[in-house]
């Protein structure tokens, strides 16, 4: 080999042996950080099935585009990472809230865990139609209830939309459908599964990708180092 073909070959090193371990460490970082960052989501996120988890995505580098991307595919993981407002739709009365008792966990206070099941599911409702609107029509917060409560019962509606001790929802209606002498269903119970009261939901921030990338800054060099050396150990030129 003369001295032009060996320069021939460190030119080739350089840009190609190179590029591979640049290539091959900001792979290795995307992996390790997605890695990571489904710990992290496991830990401290409430996880009701994995589709979170499933979501996170990596984008190779290539020896054309020499950067690498590591993320989630889904929008609310955005803001998860940030933080930020949930607003309630146009039409509706308020941000819907699934409550404990629609995934079956019991009713009062504290943090769902689980998806809703049944007849709870927003899609699965059958629910008395008109109740917001003709609110207005009656004088006190009781007997717009009770109407809407035997209007409900009347038209076999699962769920019915009510307003009462300060809470905005729909209430599941179960237990003895039959109504007294009085006009009243004592044996009628109501349950809180969506819940309707507050208008905007403020999200606070739970970092899961900026914890994961921070750790491996002070793993570059050496990421970098072993990728190089297993580039030059595949070149025939060093071996």
């Amino acid at each position: 080999m003369n001295i032009d073909d060996f320069a021939l070959k460190l030119q080739k090193m350089r840009e190609q042996t190179f590029n591979r371990a640049v290539r091959g460490t900001l792979n290795d970082i995307a992996f390790l950080a997605m890695g990571t960052a489904k710990r992290t989501i496991r830990k401290e996120f409430i996880n009701r099935n994995k589709w979170t988890q499933n979501s996170l995505r990596v984008k190779k580098a290539s020896l054309g585009d020499l950067q690498s991307e590591m993320g989630s595919i889904q929008p609310y993981m955005k803001t998860q990472e940030f933080g930020g407002y949930k607003f309630k739709k146009p039409k509706s009365q308020g941000v819907v809230l699934p409550t404990r008792a629609a995934s079956g966990e019991g009713e009062g206070a504290g943090i769902r865990k689980k998806l809703p099941v049944g007849l709870n599911k927003l899609q699965r409702m059958r629910v008395e139609r008109g109740a917001k609107k003709r609110r207005g029509k009656f004088r006190s917060e009781r007997q717009a209830n009770a109407v809407e409560i035997r209007n409900a019962v009347q038209n076999k509606a699962s769920h019915v939309y009510l307003e009462k001790n300060g809470k905005k929802g729909l209430f599941r209606l179960s237990g003895r459908k039959r109504m007294n002498k009085e006009r009243k269903f004592p044996g009628l119970k109501l349950t809180l599964t969506q819940d309707l009261t507050r208008k905007v939901v403020k999200i606070p921030k739970k970092p899961w990708l900026a914890p994961s990338l921070k750790p491996l800054h002070r793993r570059r060099s050496a990421i970098f180092n072993i990728n190089l050396k297993r580039e030059f150990q595949k070149d025939v030129f060093f071996k």
